[in-house]
């Protein structure tokens, strides 16, 4: 699977998309959901996940963009990973989906980390 860029966007947005494992990214926001359990994250804590114990070193390069991040839920839909139950106000006070992992392993990959 290859990340993809418009025809109409810039060289730098398809040698971007050329750079991108999105495959890799799913794995990172997947091991992120099933570390919030039967609970469930939003996107907001998917990205302070990110952002605040970078989970990513190993899986990418660098640290993942946030709008790298929120294309990454429709496919682990898609493909029954996860499932979304219900939302929660996110720190704008809007709603967010509520994500849960299909499968959670006895001891997640990210388990030890702090959720608020």
């Amino acid at each position: 699977m290859r990340a993809k860029a418009r025809h109409t966007d810039p060289m730098t947005s398809h040698e971007a998309a050329e750079s991108t494992d999105p495959t890799k990214l799913e794995r990172l926001v997947l091991n992120v959901i099933q570390s919030y359990g039967t609970k469930g994250a939003i996107h907001d804590d998917v990205w302070y996940m990110i952002v605040d114990y970078k989970p990513w070193k190993g899986i990418t390069k660098a640290m993942p963009r946030e709008q790298s991040i929120t294309p990454r839920y429709a496919p682990l839909l898609r493909k029954g990973l996860i499932k979304v139950e219900g939302k929660r106000k996110g720190q704008s006070g809007k709603n967010q989906q509520v994500m849960i992992a299909t499968h959670i392993p006895p001891e997640p990959p990210l388990v030890g980390m702090c959720h608020e």
